[in-house]
């Protein structure tokens, strides 16, 4: 199969497109339970950069397939598995995700709905993840005010699609039209920071990996 493989941990030019054999086994954090993907679509994180650099915590030595999420259609899975073949699924594989075949985890996937295309699947998990991560981490109750930064990204934009769920979401920085990110309930602010925060009951960096903080003295 083809695979892009990671030759040496020189940065992203260390990357090649290959030939290689179909995965063996089963994901390395699987614990022998064996979920292979016909992937779709792979998608590229922060995670994916650092590792080509060896600068990622759960980083592996090259050579191997980078691609950190992925789309695509289940071909093989524990007969006792949620998961079964033919099921279009999505989720996040640390590495292995940008090839035709990869191993998956069936504790970081979920299903995609039949009318959702492949590509946008392969942008779910990790981005809403940590989203969501940062909300319960700010302790932000349904109906209160969310002040996200840095919400042009892949984590930003799945805060604002959160805001589903009853969160006022205010932006502090940035560029655009409020139109574009999603409807009234979303204000945006090119205000000093310190005027932004007011109102605010929490706060959500989509920068940084899912930072949420909660306002001093607000419940």
């Amino acid at each position: 199969m083809r695979a892009v493989v990671v030759e040496s941990l020189s940065g992203p030019q260390a990357v090649v497109l290959r030939d290689i054999p179909s995965p063996a086994g089963a994901h390395p954090r699987a614990n022998g339970r064996r979920v292979l993907i016909e992937v779709h679509a792979a998608g590229l994180s922060f995670i994916d950069p650092l590792q080509t650099r060896g600068r990622y915590q759960a980083g592996v030595d090259p050579p191997y397939v980078c691609g950190s999420e992925l789309a695509g259609k289940v071909l093989e899975a524990p007969s006792d598995s949620w998961v079964k073949p033919g099921d279009r699924v999505c989720g996040i594989v640390w590495q292995g995700a940008m090839a035709e075949e990869a191993l998956a985890l069936e504790d970081f996937m979920v299903k995609l709905p039949d009318n959702m295309p492949y590509v946008e699947g392969a942008a779910i998990y990790m981005n809403f993840a940590t989203a969501w991560y940062a909300l319960d981490r700010a302790g932000a109750a349904p109906g209160e005010t969310v002040l996200v930064s840095g919400a042009a990204g892949g984590v930003g934009t799945a805060l604002l699609g959160l805001r589903r769920l009853h969160y006022r979401v205010g932006l502090f920085g940035g560029e655009g039209r409020d139109g574009g990110l999603g409807g009234g309930d979303v204000r945006r602010t090119h205000r000093r920071f310190r005027g932004a925060v007011a109102g605010a009951g929490a706060f959500a960096d989509g920068r940084s990996g899912g930072t949420g903080l909660r306002r001093s003295g607000r419940r």
